[in-house]
Parts: structure tokens; sequence; C-alpha cells
């Protein structure tokens, strides 16, 4: 049983250097960071370029020929004194009672309010627009009288009435808030 031991020897090898494979495929010219730079450059300035010239407001356009707005009247020209909660003679409706003076140039053919009934805990809970209805004495008792038949002229006083209909149930039945929101005039 004799095996040669001997393995047939190889010379030994040095270190070979292997080639870099980074080197076969060449470089972008220039790199990536400063083209990034030099677009976002370019980006702003544009973006500068377009705000710069944009217009600051909306164009005026002249009005039509001939076309005039009236002076209209507003809710400021009305003063509202003496309001008063008084009880419907049907269940659930009430009646705020009060008088109204026109401070302004126009003969008053409308008014609308924005009442806003109240509860214990100071909670609004109703918000109504209510037209105000003229009203005047007749056989000591107040009846309706439209504004629109007769208009409140320029700083007279008028008696005035809303009618509250459906109250809710919570409602405190202290005066409500009113607000004058809509008035129209003779003529307008």
């Amino acid at each position: 049983m004799a095996t040669n031991p001997r393995i047939p020897r190889e010379e030994r090898k040095e270190p070979q250097l292997v080639p870099n494979t980074d080197q076969l495929h060449p470089k972008r010219p220039g790199g990536g960071m400063p083209g990034l730079f030099v677009g976002i450059l370019v980006a702003l300035a544009l973006l500068a370029a377009v705000v710069y010239y944009m217009p600051r407001t909306p164009k005026n356009r002249p009005p039509a020929a001939a076309a005039q707005v009236p002076l209209q009247p507003v809710p400021g020209e009305l003063q509202m004194q003496g309001m008063q909660v008084v009880a419907g003679s049907t269940d659930g409706s009430y009646y705020l009672n009060g008088n109204v003076t026109n401070t302004g140039p126009h003969s008053i053919t409308g008014i609308i309010a924005d009442v806003k009934l109240r509860n214990t805990m100071n909670r609004v809970v109703a918000d109504m627009q209510l037209p105000l209805e003229g009203m005047a004495m007749h056989d000591h008792a107040l009846v309706s009288d439209p504004l629109i038949k007769d208009p409140i002229k320029p700083n007279d006083t008028r008696t005035v009435r809303l009618a509250l209909n459906n109250v809710p149930p919570d409602w405190n039945h202290n005066l409500p808030d009113i607000q004058i929101i809509t008035v129209t005039a003779e003529g307008r």
C-alpha cells in the first residue's frame, strides 16, 4: 500500500491586482451636485419672475354707462326704543311691541330683524328672521298698519310689532336680542 504522498507542486503566485470596474464606465461630466444646485436656482428665478409680473389686485372695470346705484337705506338709520314682550291671545304666541325712529333720508317700507331667544343658561334656543309690522292706534287698540301702505317717513317714529310664533318651551321670556338686518325703502 504504497501511496505517493507527494502532491504535485505548483509555484506560488503572488497577489495580483484586479482591474477596477468603476473605471470601465466613464463618469458624467460635471457631477450631480452642481447641476442640482443650478436647476434649483433657475426654478426660483422663474417663480420670482411669475410672482413679480402677476397683477397685485383685480382689474377695476368701469361701471356700465349711465348706471348709478342709488343710495340704499341701511339698518343704522333706524333706532328701536321701548321694546316689550307681550303675551299673545293664543297659546305659545308672543309679540314684541316698540317704536322705531327713522333717522335716515328714505321713507321705510319694510324692515326685517334677526331675533335671538335665549334660555335660563343664556344660550340661544331660537334664531329667527322676522318682518317688523307697522302698527297704528284705532279705538284704543293697536291694529296692523303695514309699512308698505304707510311708510315711516324721515325723522318720524312709528309703533311696530314682531310676532313670535311657536317659541321654544325653554325660552326665558326675557327681551330677546333684536338686530335689524334688512331695510327697504320707497322707490328702492
